[in-house]
């Protein structure tokens, strides 16, 4: 039980990030009215758990993708140093609440402690994780758990929700798979199906309670939404909405320090530079305009995975009968 939950939470430390918890990406993803959202829902909770699942399990069984694998981490290069910078991005927005000039403190400060503690490697990430996810998704739910309001709409769009996850996991793809070498099957499972349903949940909440349009086109929404309900509120949902950030940025820098680790001073300096000047940018721009195409492209390289797992399989059932027959 107790690796379950470690793995749930490791799961869960990637997704609740800047974009989840402030709103933005769940504005964008799930942009529809009552009667799609359990539908998009649903289509969520599955892709969830299926992607969540296969990366989990290629680390599992120690598959490799041979050529394949260079793209994939060119992509995972690129889109991580996006996602670090939009992450930095919502610090700036949480600093800016205090001034300006904090918020461009809080860019540099966090991305330091968060350099520091990605040294540790995934054991460190596992660590926080247990420790600051269990506090979020509680703070979540008692934010929103205080009801919502209707909203007939006619757009939809059933495939952002598994872009949505596609972008996530496949970004996380590096750290999920080493955990996997690491994991049991049974708790792999159970981690995947425990993580859909927690974070469909909290998608739940916080999409019904964003259904005005007053909000749907700030930044941060979230931040917007809890303004209203008092001083405390905003103080409470700054301190979560960090501790999202932190937790998802430590990922993204494993990835991108995994690939810059045999580069030179000068490369790795370049391209810490790029994501500052990412995190100084517009958070909502980011979100709103990278995270689509991230998504996309992630749900491409998934569906190529998925085939060569599937193809092995059947290659290995075939070298399977065919030494069974010699005998």
């Amino acid at each position: 039980m107790k690796k379950t939950i470690m793995l749930t939470s490791l799961i869960l430390g990637y997704v609740i990030g800047a974009g989840f918890v402030s709103g933005r990406e769940i504005v964008v993803f799930f942009d529809c009215g009552w009667a799609q959202l359990f539908l998009m829902l649903t289509i969520f909770a599955i892709s969830f758990f299926c992607i969540c699942f296969l990366f989990l399990y290629i680390g599992h069984k120690k598959i490799q993708f041979g050529k394949i694998k260079k793209y994939y981490d060119i992509f995972l290069f690129f889109s991580n140093i996006i996602m670090s910078g939009c992450l930095l991005a919502g610090t700036k927005c949480i600093g800016d609440n205090i001034s300006p000039y904090v918020g461009y403190l809080f860019v540099l400060i966090t991305l330091v402690i968060a350099l520091l503690v990605s040294t540790f490697g995934v054991g460190a990430l596992q660590k926080v994780s247990a420790i600051l996810v269990p506090i979020i998704i509680m703070l979540l739910v008692v934010t929103f758990s205080s009801g919502g309001q209707y909203k007939i709409y006619t757009n939809f769009k059933p495939l952002y929700p598994i872009f949505y996850v596609s972008m996530n996991l496949c970004l996380s793809g590096y750290v999920l798979s080493k955990i996997g070498e690491k994991s049991e099957m049974k708790h792999i499972v159970s981690s995947c199906i425990i993580s859909s349903i927690i974070l469909a949940t909290i998608i739940f909440l916080i999409r019904i309670n964003l259904f005005n349009q007053t909000f749907e086109y700030i930044d941060m929404p979230i931040l917007a939404f809890v303004m209203k309900k008092g001083e405390i509120y905003f103080i409470i949902y700054n301190i979560i909405l960090y501790l999202g950030i932190f937790t998802s940025l430590i990922f993204t820098l494993l990835t991108t320090q995994n690939y810059l680790k045999d580069k030179k001073s000068i490369t790795k300096f370049l391209v810490l530079s790029i994501i500052t000047l990412i995190g100084i940018m517009p958070f909502g721009t980011i979100v709103e305009k990278a995270y689509p195409i991230m998504g996309v492209v992630g749900t491409v390289f998934i569906l190529f995975f998925t085939y060569h797992i599937i193809v092995d399989k059947k290659v290995e059932v075939n070298l399977t009968k065919l030494n069974i027959n010699k005998k």
